[in-house]
């Protein structure tokens, strides 16, 4: 559950709002958006991800 909560406040920080729901991440997008906007919400939980597993 820490990781969910570290990778929350990581999104968060970088403007990009999630959902997590135990192993799932629900991406809450805008309905319009660009692919350079979509391919920074990927690096954003990326990174999350990285933060999220770090022990």
């Amino acid at each position: 559950m820490l990781g969910s909560l570290r990778m929350f406040r990581h999104a968060l920080s970088r403007a990009v709002m999630l959902r997590l729901l135990g192993n799932v991440i629900y991406w809450m997008l805008p309905y319009v958006i660009t692919s350079d906007e979509l391919e920074w919400v990927t690096q954003v939980i990326r990174e999350g991800l990285e933060i999220a597993t770090v022990d």
